[in-house]
């Protein structure tokens, strides 16, 4: 996978294997370039995850890692983060992991200007209410690292920006963002935002 510099933005998800056990990639966008990475030793691999992979055909690398120590796969991620965003400096990094040690990695990636972001489900797992949870949570956690001036100052903007950051749509996205307001977490007056969130 990769491409040369100034081509369209391109977007990859990474699959920590040994971390998480997504049912299925049946809910990621069709354009998606998938990278799915799996211990040395891993030998049993879900195969409702395998066969909804299958019509996505070269979109999906499936990358087994050497070495079995305890950080091994994400020294292998962050191998990957690296040499894509070299040649494809536009493109936009989604991990999906629970490791919350992918993080300060994150947050390095976005201060250079590289999109990027870590999230611990699969839209539609765990239910509709765990995975709605789940990406609430995702929501505050992106905004409290994200600099304030860059936040989306209207709500239009806010679900489009939401539904495409972290590839889900627009009728989870409104269920977040209602959510939100409800915990009083971010404001609309009018079709304005205001967040009530920290940073860092």
């Amino acid at each position: 996978m990769g491409g040369q510099p100034g081509e369209r933005t391109m977007e990859y998800l990474l699959i920590d294997l040994e971390n998480v056990s997504p049912q299925d990639v049946l809910n990621a966008d069709k354009d998606l370039s998938i990278l799915i990475f799996f211990g040395e030793k891993q030998d049993s691999i879900k195969s409702t995850l395998v066969q909804s992979t299958q019509p996505r055909g070269e979109k999906v690398e499936w990358i087994r890692i050497t070495g079995c120590g305890k950080n091994a796969l994400d020294f292998h991620i962050a191998f990957y983060l690296g040499r894509i965003s070299k040649i494809e400096p536009n493109s936009h990094f989604t991990i999906l992991s629970k490791d919350k040690g992918f993080d300060p990695l994150v947050q390095h990636m976005n201060a250079q200007a590289i999109h990027c972001n870590r999230m611990e489900a699969m839209a539609g797992e765990k239910g509709e209410a765990g995975a709605l949870a789940v990406f609430v949570r995702e929501i505050e956690e992106h905004f409290k690292k994200e600099k304030v001036d860059m936040r989306p100052k209207n709500r239009a903007k806010l679900k489009a920006y939401l539904s495409h950051r972290f590839k889900i749509a627009g009728g989870m996205v409104d269920a977040a963002l209602e959510n939100l307001i409800q915990e009083k977490k971010i404001a609309v007056s009018g079709n304005r935002i205001q967040y009530h969130l920290s940073v860092g």
